[in-house]
């Protein structure tokens, strides 16, 4: 990983719950490390008016960013081990129906940069009125892209990775109704042919989409 990238975040503090092995298995070559004046001119000082989303680990903000529409999510400093999950996730794999990472930002706070999906997520077009209702063949074409989406983490890459928060919140839908599989926080990689030899110490995800 860039020197760079390791002194900023030393500087922020957000290393105290990580570990170097975690730091040497990133690569963001292929990443922009944009500054925090940047996006913070991009959303207007991170204003409420474009504000977009909230998660568990941030708030996600629209922008216009170097010519090219984006979404920014801003997380909170405890989420130091999501935000490397992310980064060492999605600047090492790339297909249609992945969320495509553009950049990140260390200073004073972490920050992710994504390519802008137009039309939402899946739970706003299933469960809220302003969303209109999806045709049934736009339901099924949005489950076989995320089922190619996940398909590619699971047996197509190496190491393997498996997501570990799967829901509808978690399913992007782009202005042609094809979706992306985003937020690789609770990611977990393992190598191929591995098997763990241990049961999982505490439970990870979204209760009512956590497998039994």
């Amino acid at each position: 990983v860039p020197q760079s990238l390791m002194m900023k975040i030393w500087k922020t503090g957000a290393l105290m719950r990580s570990t170097p092995q975690e730091i040497a298995d990133i690569t963001v070559d292929k990443s922009v490390d944009f500054s925090l004046q940047e996006l913070a001119e991009s959303t207007n000082g991170f204003s409420i008016a474009n504000k977009i989303g909230e998660g568990g680990f941030g708030v996600v903000y629209y922008a216009e960013l170097r010519g090219e529409k984006v979404a920014i999510k801003k997380m909170d400093m405890q989420a130091t081990k999501e935000f490397f999950a992310e980064l060492k996730v999605l600047t090492h794999v790339h297909h249609l129906n992945l969320v495509r990472l553009i950049g990140y930002c260390t200073e004073d706070s972490l920050f992710l940069v994504y390519e802008f999906i137009e039309n939402g997520n899946l739970s706003q077009h299933l469960r809220g009125s302003v969303m209109e209702p999806l045709s049934w063949p736009a339901r099924v074409q949005i489950a076989l892209d995320s089922a190619r989406g996940l398909e590619y983490i699971h047996e197509h890459t190496v190491p393997v990775y498996i997501h570990r928060d799967i829901k509808s919140a978690n399913i992007l839908i782009d202005r042609n109704f094809r979706s992306k599989v985003a937020d690789f926080g609770l990611t977990k990689l393992t190598e191929v042919g591995g098997v763990s030899s241990t049961l999982p110490t505490r439970l990870v995800g979204t209760f009512g989409y956590m497998p039994p």
